[in-house]
């Protein structure tokens, strides 16, 4: 490959960006001088399996490292300078001045091409957050070392690192998890991370929703409790945060690059920022985006962190790399065997950015339900209801949950409907998958939908605690099912079991022009009973997918958060008293804990 002219590359920040752009550029130009300045001892290491060091299921913190600096030196000949910090930029001399934390000597080295990929520096006397393998080792170290053998721990925060951070602190602490948002891992959807917060507590930890912390109180520079927006008082050992990622935007913003509308650092396909000798990747930029409410956004991911590293380097070295591509923002987490995986637009999302949308869901299995091991999973789609387009997908159960969404992912990635979901071939073996995947068959329901077959609703629909005439919700399940669980409807309601439906049709002709919900378990049976309907003179059937299984987590889902997941001021569709939700996804960090950072 023919490469340009480039003799000196610095890139600022290791980890997944910067570590993979300063190799990518290497591999590409031997002669290349690459300079790398990491603030931290080490430049390339796991930030994904930083909670596992709490617990010990990651033993020795070294393991967290990925590519030592001796490694990135001896192997790529990189000049790696740890433990120094860029401290300014001066773009009219490509110059970037920084700082040796351990001597105080000011440094400068002057650049062709410069690769930002930092990360920001945070820390305080017994708060903690894991943001490199040195916090790592002080966060297990306080917790550990504590006086009592099970510490008190409040972790601050219900994102990826918030909920297994608690998780794994189970093993050695009492936990306490604190979150503005009213249900864990939001933006995604109430019901599909239920298991989710299941998980937590019967791992013994006590998880408070729609809560914030008001007040820090300090005994020196140690915080020994908190109290909460509801006037708790919590007495605490150790305050982790677990708040997301704040790109860390200092050094762009100084030197006077763009910034974008999420704060983040605005770049082109090929990762240059508004100065094209000056490149970004990583947890500060904004990626292109698919399906979002707009362009880019703000992906804080191990997988594009690399992949914009590796097409930085390369286009530094050579001028030329294959653009980066939009993003579908798959990700998955898994909480005590609990899973939840997602990509695209939750309905959540769609609600609050105003983007019409439908959502199915269907309840399949990991694999061949009469093969060990096998295990439900309940698959979501998210797709646009004029033209099929697939908007975003979720999927929750405890064995091959990824699998499920990365299908979809691939699909969303060339622009594809829930009939191109459909028409994906995929591998099957009793013993680990299905002949239809659990998303497949979601697929089905909303291809149905868009061919009119049978008309699809959701378990969220506001329709269902409304009390309307013209109206009737048929439950299709068995006697026993309905004792088990009645629906919480406040529509006219007629309960036939589905398997009687025909021979009992009398009992509904008074309803041939009505709106008819039909609803089961799962919305397999009630599929059956819609069709039966439509071939009966019935004009206006709709089937309730999700079912009992899924209505059950969402109303489980809006107790606990004390507001209503689709956030309306005037709530209808939930039984329970709703209160206005704040929708930003930015939690408030404690002044007095910021002065402590």
């Amino acid at each position: 490959m023919a490469t340009t002219q480039v003799s000196k590359i610095v890139v600022v920040g290791g980890v997944a960006a910067g570590a993979s752009a300063a190799c990518r550029a290497r591999r590409l130009d031997e002669h290349a001088e690459i300079v790398v300045l990491e603030r931290d001892e080490h430049t390339s290491f796991s930030n994904c399996c930083l909670p596992y060091h709490l617990s010990g299921v990651v033993e020795e913190a070294s393991t967290l490292v990925v590519a030592s600096a001796d490694m990135l030196r001896k192997v790529f000949r990189l000049d790696v300078r740890t433990h120094t910090e860029a401290t300014r930029i001066d773009r009219e001399t490509h110059t970037v001045h920084a700082e040796d934390r351990l001597t105080g000597q000011t440094l400068s080295f002057p650049y062709d091409k410069l690769i930002l990929a930092p990360v920001c520096p945070k820390n305080a006397p017994n708060l903690f957050w894991l943001r490199n393998v040195g916090d790592a080792v002080k966060a297990r170290a306080l917790v550990t070392d504590q006086d009592t053998d099970r510490p008190r721990v409040l972790i601050y925060g219900s994102g990826f690192i918030g909920l297994e951070v608690a998780d794994q602190l189970t093993e050695v602490a009492d936990v306490t998890l604190v979150t503005r948002s009213p249900w864990p891992l939001r933006p995604l959807d109430a019901e599909m991370t239920r298991g989710i917060t299941c998980a937590l507590r019967s791992r013994g930890v006590d998880v408070r929703f729609s809560t914030t912390v008001t007040r820090c109180d300090m005994e020196g520079d140690r915080i020994v409790g908190v109290t909460l927006s509801d006037g708790e008082h919590l007495s605490l050992d150790c305050l982790g945060l677990g708040l997301g990622v704040v790109p860390c935007i200092e050094l762009a913003r100084e030197c006077g690059l763009s910034l974008g509308h999420r704060g983040g650092i605005v770049v082109n396909r090929y990762m240059q920022t508004s100065d094209p000798d000056v490149y970004a990747a990583g947890d500060a930029v904004e990626y292109p985006v698919v399906n979002g409410p707009m362009d880019t956004d703000l992906v804080t991911l191990a997988g594009p962190a690399n992949k914009a590293g590796r097409i930085a380097g390369e286009h530094a070295v050579t001028g030329n790399a294959r653009p980066m591509p939009k993003l579908c923002r798959a990700s998955v987490c898994d909480i005590a065997g609990a899973v939840v995986a997602a990509c695209g637009l939750s309905e959540y999302q769609c609600l609050t950015s105003g983007i019409p949308h439908r959502c199915v869901s269907a309840i399949g299995a990991s694999h061949v339900g009469m093969m060990p091991g096998a295990a439900p999973v309940i698959a979501k789609l998210v797709f646009d209801p004029e033209t099929g387009k697939i908007l975003g997908a979720q999927a929750s159960g405890t064995v091959g949950v990824d699998k499920q969404v990365s299908l979809v992912a691939v699909v969303m990635q060339f622009g594809g409907t829930v009939h191109d979901l459909v028409d994906t071939d995929h591998c099957y073996c009793p013993s680990v998958s299905t002949a239809r995947t659990a998303m497949q068959q979601a697929g089905h329901v909303a291809a149905n939908h868009m061919d009119g077959i049978v008309e699809a609703t959701y378990i969220t629909d506001p329709l269902l605690q409304k009390s309307v005439s013209g109206v009737l919700f048929l439950d299709v399940r068995s006697d026993a099912e309905v004792v088990e669980w009645a629906w919480p409807v406040k529509l006219p309601y007629k309960h036939i079991p589905h398997c009687e439906v025909r021979d009992r049709m009398a009992e509904l002709e008074g309803h041939k022009s009505d709106l008819v919900l039909v609803s089961c378990k799962s919305a397999k049976r009630s599929h059956i009973v819609c069709r039966i309907l439509m071939q009966s003179g019935f004009t206006n059937v709709r089937n309730c997918t999700g079912g009992v299984v899924l209505r059950q987590q969402y109303l489980d889902a809006v107790k606990d958060a004390h507001t209503c997941p689709k956030q309306l001021t005037a709530c209808n569709c939930c039984s329970v008293q709703c209160l206005q939700s704040d929708t930003s996804a930015q939690v408030d960090v404690p002044m007095v804990a910021v002065s402590q950072m």
